[in-house]
């Protein structure tokens, strides 16, 4: 998406429960990006991840 629009910016991200996995988290932190990500009850993680 960068390559093909280098000017857009992207300030949050809405994903379904298949992208509850922390490199999203760590990626949308890098990039300053706020996530909203459906959790993924079957892997057995807590409903909430810190920072």
């Amino acid at each position: 998406m960068k390559k093909m629009l280098p000017d857009a910016t992207v300030t949050k991200l809405l994903l379904d429960s298949a992208h509850d996995a922390m490199p999203y988290y760590d990626y949308c932190k890098a990039n300053n990006i706020t996530p909203f990500i459906d959790l993924n009850w079957k892997c057995g993680r807590p409903p909430v991840y810190k920072d």
